[in-house]
């Protein structure tokens, strides 16, 4: 990479596509899905865990809210970012950006209910499967 750093992005806006490129962008985003397995494989079976882990604590109630909240975390990071592993989410991927899109797509939960949930799964993920992803754990800690 030249040794330059790459930022992750996030993907924002509409994009018209013409008529006669739609099989070029069906096959990239094919191509974005199969280069993305292994990250949201991770992430999935981490989600998983975490319901598991969760459901040791709280009431169903709280955590079907939570594991509804990471499913959809988890979409976001696959489709409307550039990220390819779990290390690469930067926190403003997992705070603002993905508060902005879940209230704009959904919008039934408050911004403190989502940053609970991401913050809770990101300690499970480094506490219990020892992946660890310093700048989202750094940005909970004001």
């Amino acid at each position: 990479m030249n040794g330059k750093v790459r930022m992750a992005r996030v993907f924002r806006g509409k994009m018209v596509i013409p008529g006669n490129q739609m099989e070029a962008y069906f096959e990239a985003l094919e191509q974005s899905e199969q280069d993305k397995a292994p990250m949201r494989k991770q992430l999935e079976q981490g989600a998983r865990d975490f319901e598991r882990a969760l459901a040791q604590q709280y009431a169903p109630k709280t955590v079907r809210k939570h594991t509804a909240i990471i499913a959809l975390f988890i979409d976001f990071v696959c489709w409307d970012t550039d990220v390819h592993r779990i290390e690469e989410i930067t926190r403003g991927i997992a705070n603002s950006a993905f508060r902005q899109w879940y209230l704009r797509k959904v919008g039934d939960r408050t911004e403190s209910e989502l940053k609970t949930a991401v913050k809770k799964f990101f300690q499970f993920l480094d506490q219990e499967k020892g992946i660890t992803n310093e700048a989202v754990l750094k940005s909970f800690q004001r």
